[in-house]
């Protein structure tokens, strides 16, 4: 099908939805408009975030390295350059993909290898630079514009729903966001909307073809993150409510393909339960100490419609307008969005509704559910943001069908409307959330930290490493974790020297007993000495012990505590 055929299709399909040829030609351009500014907001600035823990993660993985490796080797090293820490991040010829996987199977069988087996030819290919890993999971980013385009026509056969929610999906501010993110959440995103589209498609057709694309999909998506699985439930749900808890010829068809999926995935299936012991570890399942609560998870539930609009990453010390119009829009997404599930079930048969009610509800439910009993993530994965993007489609899903709807029927009287509230209002909200994604995706293109890197709090690192780098001769003490060490290779300059005898994150090396190096030969070697990142109490103790003086160095607003810099100096 050639750009010429896919116009025809659209206008002719548009016509029968009683468009005047103007505002087919308008949505049309406004389209192109929107896709354009989405690509771009995309790949611009790729470098200029912060390279957080997660990602510096995930560069030592695709580079073939577990963490214990990166730790051990650089507590044997001694003084080293900040480069030598970066290379462990960087393509290593010597390493290959089966390096990658084994790295995943050893400190995260949690994240399945199918993202970071490609990721990890992208940057043999390309380089491992920030730009190069991020271009990556923005590139793929592309290919949910398609795939949303093809859920929302197997759900509606609607062309201008379809078209509201490719727009919306192009300049979402969280879409953007977590394409320019070295992780799999694009990835994710794409094949959630594609099995979804296989799954409709399959149930309606019956086809043994479309279920075969359902079964690659589904077992794609279970590779790309364990999260998946509560994604294939909710699938399974879907397939049973729409035959009314009746073994009929689908939902047998379903069960079938979803089978081929799973014994697909098998293989990872038993490295994920071989290897329980460290993903309870690093997912702190059970864990206390981040005391989450129903009332964080009630509000991030809250926030959640939201984000997919509107979001200028609030701080203390923003402007109050700003607070003042996020904290309306949060509300006002919150009902849009129950708006939209109520219309979309009083409007469409059950067979169409139930798929978007499922992805978002059971999986929601399901999140939750572990949050309260398993406690994963301490608690709290249901308040991040990322582990909710199928709650995110589904809602997309209900809000481009009610907005596709309302501004495609014609102005009718008051008296004949039983759920809409004019094509005039409906105009309104549209722009207003089209305003307000393309504002936000433009703002979150020129940050250097947002809420999607952990934690807005690591915008503090910045003045810190500037006033390293500025210092003449420098030499960094850390007895830190490792991810703290990998962050900071991206930030100071590669000769920075460091002496450092990092603790795990999330791999079993004990941390080392006797960090107490030889001060007065560093102070004498060396322009200033500093404790950075922040240092663990055995070693601070044992500085105390020291004809030294720790003094903190001031860096005027702090909010992040634990981004602390240490400057040693003679007593």
């Amino acid at each position: 099908m050639n750009l010429s055929d896919v116009r025809s299709h659209f206008f002719s399909f548009t016509k029968q939805l009683h468009l005047q040829g103007w505002v087919r030609n308008a949505i049309l351009s406004l389209l192109v408009v929107c896709v354009v500014i989405g690509v771009f907001c995309r790949f611009v600035n790729l470098d200029r975030k912060l390279y957080w823990h997660d990602e510096n993660f995930t560069s030592m993985r695709i580079s073939g390295y577990h963490e214990a490796q990166v730790v051990q080797a650089i507590r044997d090293a001694g003084i080293v350059d900040m480069a030598y820490i970066k290379q462990f991040q960087e393509p290593n010829p010597e390493r290959n993909v089966t390096d990658t996987i084994k790295a995943l199977t050893i400190d995260g069988p949690q994240h399945p290898p199918l993202y970071y087996s490609m990721a990890h030819y992208w940057v043999r290919l390309f380089g491992g630079s920030v730009t190069s890993a991020r271009a990556f999971p923005a590139v793929i980013s592309l290919f949910a514009l398609p795939a949303m385009y093809w859920l929302l026509w197997e759900l509606f056969q609607a062309p201008l729903v379809g078209v509201i929610g490719v727009i919306f999906m192009a300049v979402s501010p969280f879409h953007v966001l977590y394409a320019q993110e070295s992780r799999q959440y694009s990835l994710w995103t794409v094949l959630i909307l594609v099995a979804g589209a296989a799954l409709v498609r399959a149930m309606r057709s019956r086809q043994p073809s479309h279920w075969l694309i359902y079964a690659i999909s589904q077992a794609a998506l279970l590779y790309t993150t364990a999260l998946s699985l509560f994604v294939v439930f909710s699938n399974g749900v879907y397939a049973l409510l729409r035959e009314r808890g009746r073994l009929t010829q689908p939902f047998r068809q379903f069960l079938v393909a979803a089978a081929l999926g799973f014994v697909a995935f098998l293989p990872w299936f038993y490295v994920l339960v071989t290897n329980r012991g460290q993903v309870n570890d690093t997912l702190n399942f059970g864990a206390e100490k981040w005391s989450i609560n129903v009332g964080d998870i009630l509000k991030s539930l809250i926030r959640l419609p939201g984000r997919i609009f509107f979001d200028l990453n609030l701080n203390t010390g923003d402007p109050a307008i700003f607070t003042l119009v996020q904290r309306l829009f949060t509300p006002a997404a919150l009902l849009l969005t129950a708006y939209a599930f109520f219309y979309l079930i009083r409007k469409t048969n059950r067979q169409v509704w139930l798929f978007p009610v499922t992805l978002t509800g059971v999986y929601g439910g399901l999140m939750l559910l572990q949050d309260l009993l398993a406690r994963g993530q301490g608690g709290g994965g249901s308040t991040m943001p990322r582990y909710m993007i199928p709650c995110f489609v589904g809602i997309q899903v209900a809000i481009a069908y009610l907005l596709g709807q309302q501004l495609s029927t014609t102005n009718t009287p008051v008296s004949q409307r039983r759920f809409g509230l004019g094509r005039k209002f409906w105009q309104g909200v549209f722009a207003v959330l089209l305003t307000a994604s393309v504002a936000s995706s433009f703002v979150t293109t020129q940050a250097q930290v947002w809420w999607s890197k952990g934690s807005i709090g690591l915008k503090a690192i910045y003045p810190t490493a500037d006033y390293i780098n500025q210092t003449q001769n420098p030499l960094l003490l850390s007895d830190a974790v490792s991810w703290d060490l990998l962050m900071m290779s991206y930030l100071l300059k590669p000769e920075t020297k460091v002496l450092a005898k990092p603790i795990c994150y999330v791999c079993q090396l004990e941390p080392e007993p006797n960090f107490e190096p030889d001060l007065a030969q560093l102070m004498q070697d060396f322009g200033t000495v500093f404790i950075f990142p922040e240092p663990t109490k055995p070693f601070m103790q044992w500085l105390e012990t020291q004809p030294y003086r720790v003094e903190r160095v001031p860096m005027g607003d702090r909010v992040a505590p634990n981004i602390v810099l240490l400057k040693l100096l003679p007593k």
